[in-house]
């Protein structure tokens, strides 16, 4: 199913980046929902996660979530990167030209945890040393497009990621999968799966026995408006910066430990609420380590946490550039908050 990029890479300590909806090409992969399937570099760097994204980035002539053409010169994220870092080496100010947002309802959610919280506005108050222009944004459809994504995918989640219903597709389709194509699971392969894909398909069911398709034709278009608020600030700005993650990682259940599907749900519960607004919107979204932070449940144990960098669509460059002027400055296994 669709591969989390920000999500392990917080949570692991590396750079993570969901390019544009479309930038890489999805052709190969298991989907879950082609509206919102996206995939993109895990590297322990900044310059190492732009060379892999350029590695895979561009038109691949099957996947017909992408644009029909792309302009070669914007897709060298490497080239963009090294003349940006080389033009700005002796520079104590390399973001001075640029123009960044502190996302309000980023900061604003009852899971988010005091020491990511000081991690993240700490990385962000580095990036005003390094000459950022950094102003406070509030956009309040932040908190509210969780609700439509989750309506979105109940329906095309289940039917692509699920049973496997491709129709309506032009992109490279896999007959193997097409062949176990069934209208519904059986009990036994209910069972087989795990809690996020049980948790799933009984919203698929919820929502076809209460609601129907008009639930899914409403969210699309709630999010097509939402998605037009997050560009309309971001059109006087270069990126939104806010956590990845409002928490640290959580503990897993050992292999002997016996927990129902709600209680396996609950312990990453809010997981999502800063990452899955760019799923729906599209908008490229990169996490960059910035310290560590206390467990939830051991003040002994140590974890990484991430800053979230947004970008206009297809604004790679940028996010990579932010990234890196932050990382080339600061080391941040160093930090611990």
């Amino acid at each position: 199913m669709q591969p989390s990029v920000r999500i392990p890479a917080s949570y692991c300590g590396l750079v993570g980046f969901k390019a544009t909806w479309g930038l890489v090409p999805y052709s190969g992969i298991l989907s879950l929902h082609a509206d919102i399937d996206h995939c993109g570099p895990m590297t322990r760097s900044v310059r190492d996660n732009a060379a892999l994204l350029e590695a895979i980035a561009g038109p691949d002539g099957f996947d017909d979530r992408q644009p029909y053409t792309m302009i070669p010169e914007t897709l060298k994220y490497t080239k963009h990167l090294d003349e940006f870092l080389a033009a700005s080496k002796n520079s104590s100010k390399p973001l001075e030209s640029f123009k960044i947002g502190v996302l309000k309802e980023g900061f604003e959610m009852s899971l988010l945890d005091p020491s990511v919280d000081k991690a993240v506005r700490s990385a962000i108050d580095d990036l005003k040393s390094l000459g950022a222009e950094v102003t406070e944004v509030s956009i309040p459809e932040h908190k509210k497009i969780c609700g439509a994504w989750t309506c979105v995918q109940a329906l095309a989640g289940s039917r692509d990621g699920l049973l496997g219903d491709q129709t309506g597709r032009k992109g490279l389709q896999m007959t193997d999968r097409a062949q176990s194509y069934e209208p519904s699971l059986s009990q036994e392969r209910f069972d087989s799966l795990g809690a996020g894909a049980k948790n799933l398909y009984m919203k698929h069911l919820y929502v076809m026995e209460k609601y129907g398709v008009l639930v899914h034709a409403k969210a699309t278009n709630v999010i097509r408006r939402q998605c037009r608020a997050y560009d309309a600030v971001l059109g006087s700005l270069d990126a939104l910066v806010m956590p990845t993650i409002p928490f640290p990682a959580p503990r897993i259940f050992l292999e002997d430990e016996t927990a129902s599907p709600l209680q396996r749900l609950l312990r990453v519960a809010g997981t999502v609420l800063n990452t899955a607004p760019f799923n729906a919107t599209g908008h490229p979204a990169l996490t960059l380590p910035v310290g560590f932070v206390s467990a939830q449940d051991n003040a002994k144990i140590k974890l990484p946490t991430g800053l979230q960098i947004v970008g206009k669509h297809f604004g790679e460059s940028t996010c990579l550039k932010i990234a890196a002027a932050w990382e080339r400055s600061k080391e941040w296994k160093k930090f611990d908050y």
